[in-house]
Formats: structure tokens, sequence, C-alpha cells
């Protein structure tokens, strides 16, 4: 689920801006505005939710013209892409005899393939040739790159070292730290109710800290690396599906050369069961944005990104219930601190909304 902010597409029914504007004209962080011509073409709205799962929930404010209303089809599109993300720790889990790496190789080769698909379906490619001709798109895609291959390799390991519950934690930090991320790297400023929501957060991390002495590093590095994610492909001038797939392809060569290097232990030796088992991860990567793609178009984005909460809810009672992963009192105060941050980053967001909509 690494896919993060590319804000200036070049699909040609639509235009995307990103306001960054909340309480009282102050800026936030994760408020992408879609204006789009007669309700066409919304894969570059879909896309960039996607990619901007960091500032999901409530604060995201998508104003669409038309279908604004759910309709079942979405409503199944929806729950099928968010679905999938929930049950990603159980699919990892079981391709753990594999081991991270071989299962890391071929998320990234077969990603690939699957997203060159998806392009020639969508007719896609003038966006990629014309993000390689950029020379600033290259240079700030290589970075997003190095956060997008982190997030992938990271989250699998933690499925694989039993540290679901944290991993979830990382989510659920994602939309907090992109604020902060905005108000380092854009300058943007924090409204009361993001002060408050990102300073829960910290409080649930110190708390966590000083009653087991355990600081909770993955989900702060899961986290603060798909929010620095989403900051850097904000600045790229690249269509999201375009960048996501020039990105695996700059990882391809090192899934390629961990693959091989993996086979010297045996991995050569895979049955074709072994393979199409490893060959899903690129589908299971690529597939639920297809869905989310979908959803987008019969529903309002904000609803979409409210939804999306499901998905680490259900790794977290995974991690807790399937896998008995442990979770103590201090566990309980600190996720308990940042859900509470996260009411209020959402209601920020609500209220944000409803202001600029009686200004109009």
């Amino acid at each position: 689920m690494s896919f993060s902010i590319g804000s200036q597409g070049g699909c040609q029914n639509a235009r995307l801006q990103i306001r960054n504007k909340g309480l009282n004209g102050q800026s936030s962080a994760c408020e992408p505005t879609a204006f789009l011509s007669e309700g066409k073409d919304r894969l570059a709205v879909a896309m960039e939710a996607i990619e901007k799962f960091g500032c999901a929930g409530g604060a995201i404010s998508a104003k669409i013209v038309a279908m604004k209303n759910v309709t079942p089809s979405g409503l199944a599109f929806a729950m099928a892409a968010i679905l999938t993300w929930g049950f990603f720790p159980i699919y990892f889990k079981m391709l753990e005899s594999y081991g991270a790496m071989a299962v890391i190789s071929h998320r990234m080769i077969w990603a690939v393939l699957v997203i060159a698909v998806l392009l020639t379906f969508l007719g896609q490619w003038p966006a990629v040739l014309a993000a390689l001709r950029s020379r600033r798109a290259m240079k700030l895609l290589f970075f997003s790159t190095l956060s997008m291959g982190f997030s992938w390799g990271f989250y699998i390991w933690a499925v694989h070292n039993g540290r679901i519950v944290e991993a979830s934690m990382g989510y659920y930090l994602t939309p907090l730290m992109s604020v902060v991320v905005g108000l380092m790297i854009f300058r943007e400023r924090l409204s009361p109710l993001q002060i408050w929501a990102v300073g829960l957060a910290a409080t649930g991390v110190g708390v966590s800290l000083a009653w087991s002495g355990i600081f909770p590093w993955i989900g702060v590095l899961l986290g603060g690396t798909f929010a620095i994610y989403s900051g850097v492909r904000k600045l790229a001038p690249v269509d999201a599906l375009a960048g996501v797939f020039i990105e695996s392809l700059f990882l391809l060569p090192f899934g390629i050369a961990l693959a091989l290097w993996d086979g010297v232990g045996g991995g050569l030796a895979m049955n074709w069961v072994d393979l199409l088992l490893l060959a899903s991860g690129g589908l299971v990567t690529i597939l639920p944005i297809t869905w989310y793609v979908a959803a987008s178009r019969r529903m309002p984005l904000s609803t979409l990104g409210t939804l999306f909460y499901i998905a680490p809810t259900m790794g977290f009672l995974s991690g807790v219930f399937v896998f008995g992963e442990p979770f103590t009192f201090s566990d309980g105060i600190m996720f308990a601190l940042i859900w509470l941050g996260l009411i209020l980053f959402s209601l920020e967001g609500t209220v944000g909304a409803k202001q600029r909509r009686l200004a109009e």
C-alpha cells in the first residue's frame, strides 16, 4: 500500500489542484480538491486518494461533479479493495516459509508486469513517456522509489517477524505524520485541531516508551516513510499511475538481483505452485488499486478515505487475535491516544470542508 502523491497529473479531462486550506484559511497537508469535467476520467482522482492514504479519513475533502451518492457497486468495489489490504498480514504471513527476501523480490518483479498491463488497458503510456523525458520528475521519482521500496520490504519483514500490530500502527500514524511533513517541507501552517491531533499521537508514542521502555520504531518508521513518500510525490510533475510504474522500474533490478541471490539458496528449485504464490504478490499489490479506482467513480472520496481505516484495523485485529501478538496496557494507551488524534484530524477536515462550502 505504498502510493504517494502525484499532484500535477496530465489527465485530459481533469484538472487536479491541491488546495492547502484548513480552518480559518490555515493550510492543511491533506486536502486534495478535484475539479472534473462532467465527472469524466476519475482515474487521476482515485489515484490521488490512493497515493495519499496518509491523508485519508474525514480529512480528505473531495469536491466531485456528479455521482455524489454511494452506489451498491461502488461500495462493493471499495470493500473489495479495502478488505484485500486488510488481509495483507494474513497473505504475507502465508508466504513466510519462502523468506522475506523471496517475497519482496517477486513483489517488485511482478508488480511491474501487472502495472504495464494496466497502463496498456487505460492508455496511459504517453504519461510514462512524458515523465521519462522530465529530468525533475525522474529525480523526484528516484527519491520516492527509495521510500516505496523501504515501505514494501519493511512491511513484509514486520509481518514475518511478528510485528503486525506495530506495522498497523504505522498506517494509523501516517495521516498525522503527513501533516508534520507538510509543515516541514511545504511550510504549511497547522490548524489548532491538527496540532492537538499530532500532539496526542506523539504523547501516545511517548507513553509507550516511558511505560515499557521500548520505542515503537517499526510503526514510526513505516508511518514516517509513507508520509515522506507522499510529500516527495506531491512535488513530482507526473501522473500517479505512471509514477508508480517508473518507481517499480527503478526497483526491478533490485528485485531481480534479490531473486537470483535468494535462488542460490534453493529458490531456483521452486515448482510452479511456489512461483504462482509468489507472483500473486504483484496482483494483490495492483488489483486493489483498480478496484479503488472503480469505487471512486461511484462514491465520494471522503467516504472512501474514511472506509480505508478498516484496513489497518483488520491488520491490528489479525495480529492480536489470529497470530497472538502481545498487546499490553501501554499499547492500549498508545493506540487510544493515536485513535483520538485521528478523530480530531477527521473532525478538522469535516469542519474545514463545511466552512469552505459556506464561504462559497
